[in-house]
């Protein structure tokens, strides 16, 4: 079905969903925005719709809802994730990022990431495809004089590999996006959704104005409540993920002068998540401090969003109101001390938690497709788990594709150099 786009009217002392956007993207997540540039980008006229207030990002002064996103570790390390075209959509993202990391101001750089592990792993799958890997194992005390990955006091042999890849720091890199989502004139709108996306179209009492919404487009990148939205039964696991940052930790430069980074997997013995395999922690440096994660606990959230599911079996330290396992505390000072030479206090500690939605990880994977509803159009895009930044713009270029598909608009993009990119992505 094609739909014509209806002619605009005029705004009345009501706001509804459509009377100031082509599209409404439902979710002010970092895919929900991401989305919204993409189609920004074609010169269509895009609303975000999300249930948090806005606050200044960053310091910035641009507005950002406050959504979990700021947190993320965001390596944009493709891997991990199950999505229709996942080539083609890596491959988008890489590209886009390679053109924002050589804009200052984006937030987006190069890191220097390295991949331990202290019992052989599976070889790396898609993160292969654009990055050139570097391999390597041996005794810790053989590789410093090489390679020099980090290396846990007391560990007998490392496997792993080295590459660069590309790195958001995200309370600059999203007051970056708000900023260039504000200035192509994008709409905001505080909104609490509840209902599924059938009551919503039928009941005029919850959203009225979506009595506009027969030929207009909505976009659906809620995250975990897309699930009731769209009333999507597929199976899904949750992990959840607990965050150290270290404030005012000093930018840490290797040699190649990158900033350095690690994902580090120890034995299970040394640090067990509960579940017969061991935690995996991360040390990223950004604007703020230093970033420790330890990220994989699976499970799911009951209806009154408490966490039922593993919990790894260690003593835990009370940090802000947060339970965080002493070893992730204890092995990341200790790995960042051999390797680097470096230490924190305690008190410079924030610790931060957060659940990661994957959309039938076994099966289908994200769910990236439209559907008809009552005359309206949605095309959904969430359920990427840990890997929503990393793919956030591949999957943006997906929507894009479905959506001049489906709407009759007249041509009028936008014509900077990062427009023409993701113009020339969707060809």
């Amino acid at each position: 079905m094609i739909f014509e786009m209806p002619s605009r009217k005029s705004p009345d002392t009501t706001e509804t969903l459509f009377d100031t956007a082509d599209i409404v993207i439902l979710g002010g997540g970092i895919t929900g925005l991401t989305t919204a540039i993409v189609l920004q980008s074609l010169g269509l006229s895009v609303k975000i719709v999300t249930e948090q207030l806005p606050r200044a990002a960053a310091g910035e002064g641009s507005l950002a809802p406050q959504v979990a996103t700021s947190y993320a570790m965001a390596s944009a390390y493709p891997h991990y994730l199950k999505v229709a075209n996942l080539e083609q959509i890596s491959d988008d993202s890489q590209t886009v990022f390679g053109f924002l990391n050589t804009d200052v101001n984006s937030g987006i750089e190069i890191q220097e990431l390295y991949e331990v592990f202290e019992d052989k792993p599976e070889p790396p799958a898609l993160g292969s495809r654009r990055m050139a890997l570097e391999y390597f194992d041996g005794k810790p005390n053989q590789l410093k004089n090489t390679i020099d990955p980090p290396a846990r006091p007391g560990a007998e042999y490392l496997w792993g590999w080295k590459f660069d890849t590309y790195f958001a720091d995200m309370p600059k890199y999203l007051s970056f996006l708000w900023s260039l989502f504000h200035k192509r004139e994008g709409k905001l709108q505080t909104l609490k959704i509840t209902d599924d996306s059938e009551s919503l179209l039928q009941n005029l009492s919850t959203v009225n104005s979506l009595k506009q919404a027969a030929g207009r487009l909505l976009v659906n990148c809620m995250g975990f409540g897309a699930r009731d939205f769209a009333n999507d039964k597929a199976d899904f696991k949750i992990l959840r993920g607990k965050q150290l940052l270290v404030r005012g930790a000093p930018y840490v430069i290797g040699k190649r002068a990158l900033p350095l980074a690690y994902n580090y997997t120890p034995k299970e013995e040394v640090f067990p998540r509960g579940d017969g395999n061991p935690e995996y922690m991360h040390f990223f440096s950004r604007s703020d401090g230093w970033l420790l994660g330890q990220t994989r606990e699976p499970g799911t959230v009951d209806e009154n969003g408490h966490w039922q599911g593993i919990v790894s079996p260690v003593e835990t330290e009370a940090i802000n109101g947060i339970d965080v396992p002493l070893p992730f505390i204890e092995l990341n000072a200790a790995l960042i001390s051999n390797w680097l030479d470096l230490t924190f206090d305690r008190k410079q500690l924030i610790a931060r938690e957060g659940y990661r939605y994957y959309r039938d990880p076994l099966a289908s994977g994200v769910r990236l497709e439209m559907e008809e509803k009552f005359g309206a159009c949605i095309i959904h895009n969430y359920g990427h788990g840990g890997s929503g930044i990393t793919m956030s713009w591949g999957c943006a270029i997906q929507v894009a594709r479905l959506v001049s598909q489906q709407l009759r608009v007249e041509a009028r993009p936008l014509a900077s150099d990062l427009d023409r990119i993701l113009q020339n992505s969707m060809n």
